[in-house]
Formats: structure tokens, C-alpha cells, sequence
């Protein structure tokens, strides 16, 4: 594959920066995860990269070469604790196995085993909140989407609560998450609730960070809950469907 037809499968991901545009009074938060099944030696571009977006504008980013999550913005610096990027930072490496393993399948669903040609597996979600006379925000649309060298993939439908698979080779996938209530259950709350909480905590200061009372009533800070992965790796359920939950930081 040439350079230059990799970068537009990188680059794919720009076309749902549509979702993101801004409008007056509406504020986006979306998280890009690109994997590529081997390294192509082209600087700049890793075996896997993640990034979070606040309105466009990257706000963290994490590869598989530095292997840290890291703050792009001084007042994430400057406003999230030590332990909120230590714990982000085994969030993206856990991702990134994860990715290791399921474009390793797909590869296998499309007979591109003995392929010498680099391929790209990316995940794309987030919320958009549009501000309210209160200066809360309200859920205005969600996104939870894959696709695979540039095409799409699969989609989560909200309204319906179903996965949509444009293409055949999704279909197994799509079946398999269409039987788990609670994977969409959690999508859409992460869309709808959480998606939106966070936001609303990167846009205004004076809103309180996400935290949770421990065990001996001291305040800490909570990241998003990723305890659904292993509800979900039970008999009857392939691990490699059972871990793609939105743990998104």
C-alpha cells in the first residue's frame, strides 16, 4: 500500500468531524481510536493512537509508542489529578489490545490473513449538548461508530437502541450485540448521560469534577466505569465481542 492511500485510510476519521462542527450554544465531546494491524514505519503515524476532542480541539492523546495518555490542553493540565491520567493511561493500553486482537479477526472474517498490506480499524463516538438558558447542557445528538479501511462498519442506532451493519461482514457482530440488552443499554446511557456530564465538566470550571465517596468517606476521583468488560466475558459470549464497552477516558 502506498503512503499516501495509508494516510487517507488514517485520515478517514476527518469526514465524521462533521459531527463535530460547532454551532452557537452547542459544544461536542468525541474520542477517535485508530489501530493498524502492523507497523508501517511512516513517522507520525503508530501501531495505535487515541485522542479525545473537546469542540474540535484535542484535548488528550495516547500511542502506542510513548504508551502515556497526556493532557493537550494546560487546563487539563493544570485541573485533572495524577491518578485521572495514570488511570487513563491502563484505559488506552487495555483499548489497544483490544484493537490488537479484534483487527487481528476481522482480517480473518475478510481472508486477509496472508495479507502484507497494513489494514485500519477505527472507533469513533461522543455527544453533542447544546447549552440551555440554565447553563446546563442538553443531549442533542450521539455517535458510536467502527469502520475498517475506510468504510463503514458499524453504527449504533440510538432511537432504536440496534447496531447497523452497512456491510455483510458485520453482520455476526451486529447479531451479537443486538442479543446483549446491556451493552445497549450502557451505549445509549454513555451517549445520552455520561457523555454529557463530561462534557459539561471540560466546558465550565466551576462545575465539581466526577468524583465518588471511597470506603473510608474520603473524596477521589472517579473515571468512567468500566466494569461492564467483565460482566461481560462470561460462557456464551466470544471475548472478543464481550470487551468493546465505552470506557471512553
Amino acid at each position: 500500500m502506498t503512503a499516501p492511500r495509508l494516510r487517507d485510510r488514517i485520515q478517514y476519521s476527518r469526514v465524521f468531524l462533521f459531527f463535530l462542527i460547532k454551532v452557537s450554544g452547542t459544544h461536542s465531546l468525541h474520542y477517535i481510536y485508530t489501530a493498524l494491524s502492523k507497523p508501517v514505519g511512516l513517522p507520525g503515524i503508530h501501531e495505535f493512537t487515541a485522542m479525545g476532542l473537546l469542540d474540535k480541539r484535542m484535548i488528550d492523546y495516547f500511542d502506542s509508542e510513548n504508551q502515556v495518555k497526556v493532557p493537550k490542553q494546560e487546563w487539563m493540565r493544570e485541573r485533572l489529578p495524577a491518578d485521572y491520567w495514570d488511570k487513563g493511561t491502563q484505559s488506552r493500553k487495555s483499548k489497544q489490545q483490544w484493537f490488537k486482537v479484534n483487527i487481528g479477526i476481522l482480517m480473518e472474517r475478510m481472508r486477509q490473513n496472508e495479507s502484507d498490506t497494513p489494514h485500519v480499524l477505527q472507533w469513533m463516538h461522543g455527544c453533542e449538548g447544546e447549552t440551555q438558558p440554565d447553563g446546563t447542557l442538553k443531549f442533542v445528538q450521539g455517535m458510536d461508530m467502527y469502520s475498517y479501511d475506510g468504510d463503514d462498519f458499524l453504527s449504533f442506532d440510538g432511537k432504536n437502541e440496534v447496531w447497523v451493519a452497512p456491510t455483510p461482514q458485520a453482520l455476526p457482530t451486529k447479531r451479537t450485540w443486538d442479543g446483549v440488552q446491556v451493552l445497549k443499554e450502557y451505549t445509549k446511557g454513555y451517549l445520552e448521560n455520561e457523555c454529557i456530564d463530561w462534557l459539561s465538566k471540560f466546558l465550565y470550571p466551576w462545575f465539581p469534577l466526577l468524583t465518588h465517596k471511597t470506603g473510608t468517606g474520603v473524596t477521589g476521583w472517579a473515571l468512567p466505569s468500566c466494569h461492564l468488560i467483565g460482566q461481560f466475558m462470561q460462557p456464551g459470549l466470544p471475548q472478543h465481542h464481550s470487551s468493546v464497552i465505552p470506557c471512553t477516558t
